[in-house]
């Protein structure tokens, strides 16, 4: 008897030592992020969301951002510093973020930028953890409690995307949570947030597209709809405020202007266009496009027969996460974006299967490609962006397996309902 309490407490020390881990690695995870991404003065600092301070700027003033001549001079007057030369070349945002942006850019520059710094990171970065933890405690069954969560969670802080979104200014945090809040919220039949979400989620149109078309696949069309509606109508907002003076012109200038910045092609974007794209030219990026939508639309019309047969969205993660890995797959993106890949590695640190260990490797690829980099002092004849690429394949081929191995299961026991099983 004795010693049947002596190893039942023996378990509940450890039970609570792992709580306690769990919790400290989800502290210190966006700690991490906080000081990497927000507590830094580099000449980079900022660079990105100064970008959208001058277009929000152009806007409130009644100018086309979408001039690249007037875009210029409004970077130049406002920003009080000497016009970054990609600046010069065009921008790419949708009309969506203007009503934002132009709000944003009616304070000065030296308050706009703490202000952003902190609506990223609470928001951006809060938004994104937060329904990390719902979906893949949906995909998993799992409770609050469970330490594995906390570690994914933390774990999604270290993916250096994270600390990078959050230092030059990316609004990719905000379009990782809008995405995943539109799933979640989808799941729960509330329409309208499910529209606040994908406006939310359009701030960065590459990122989302494919989970979102995953989700109009799934057959969750009322909450889109609203969201396209909402989307429209902050476009039009921003259409109206502007002169449209030859705006189709403008646009199509100032996005081949965007696409010629060296930073945007080969082979310093990730993906396989950014992998088998010729270097210095821009991706070829539609026909993978398509093949990551054909390949979304596959999954999500089978993980729709499952949810018909089992009664609610209960899917694993290598169905619920697909999109997001065909997105950091097929789309030409930054490497701080690569934040794509965080809830199914959340999912894979939470849910304690040993099969799933086998992702790990990639995600270290994708993660810390530079500190790779650093640490072969120059002797692989790759860029970070590639080897993050090569990240991204062995996690694809690793989904594959388990996606394989979860239908086998499925075929063979058709009374369970559809969750993953490795």
């Amino acid at each position: 008897m004795l010693t049947a309490s002596t190893k039942l407490d023996s378990n509940l020390g450890v039970e609570r030592l792992r709580k306690a881990a769990a919790i400290l690695f989800f502290i210190l995870g966006p700690l991490y992020a906080l000081k990497s991404g927000v507590l830094g003065a580099e000449a980079e600092r900022h660079l990105d969301a100064r970008f959208i301070y001058a277009y929000g700027a152009a806007i409130r003033d009644g100018v086309s951002p979408y001039n690249r001549v007037e875009y210029s001079r409004t970077w130049e007057r406002e920003l009080d510093t000497a016009i970054h030369p990609s600046a010069a070349r065009g921008v790419a945002l949708l009309p969506s973020m203007g009503p934002f942006a132009a709000t944003w850019a009616r304070l000065p520059w030296r308050v706009a930028g703490p202000v952003y710094d902190a609506l990223n990171f609470c928001f951006g970065l809060g938004g994104t953890l937060y329904f990390i933890a719902l979906l893949t405690r949906r995909a998993l069954r799992l409770t609050s409690a469970t330490p594995g969560l906390g570690l994914g969670l933390g774990a999604v802080c270290f993916i250096g995307g994270v600390p990078g979104a959050l230092y030059v200014g990316q609004p990719t945090l905000w379009a990782m949570a809008g995405a995943l809040g539109a799933i979640e919220l989808a799941f729960q039949g509330r329409a309208w947030l499910t529209g606040l979400c994908v406006l939310a989620a359009s701030l960065k149109a590459p990122v989302v597209l494919l989970p979102l078309f995953y989700l109009a696949c799934l057959g969750y069309w009322r909450g889109l709809v609203v969201g396209a509606f909402l989307t429209l109508l902050f476009s039009v907002v921003t259409l109206l405020w502007i002169p449209l003076d030859a705006i189709v012109d403008n646009v199509r200038e100032s996005l081949r202007g965007y696409a010629a910045v060296g930073d945007n092609q080969p082979p310093n974007v990730t993906g396989i266009p950014g992998l088998v794209g010729a270097a210095h030219a821009p991706p070829p990026s539609f026909p993978w496009l398509v093949l990551g939508m054909l390949l979304t639309a596959a999954c999500a019309f089978r993980d729709r027969r499952a949810i018909r047969k089992g009664g609610a969205p209960e899917l694993g993660p290598e169905r619920l996460f697909a999109a997001f890995l065909f997105t950091g797959l097929f789309i030409p993106l930054k490497l701080y974006d690569l934040v794509v890949f965080g809830p199914l590695l959340c999912a894979t640190l939470a849910s304690g299967k040993s099969l799933r260990l086998l992702y790990l490797p990639g995600f270290l690829l994708i993660a810390k490609p530079e500190r790779l980099l650093a640490a072969l002092d120059g002797a692989a004849p790759v860029t970070a962006a590639q080897l993050a690429t090569v990240g991204a394949l062995s996690v694809c081929v690793v989904w594959a397996a388990l996606r394989v191995a979860d239908e086998r299961h499925s075929r063979h026991k058709p009374g369970l309902k559809t969750t993953s099983t490795q």
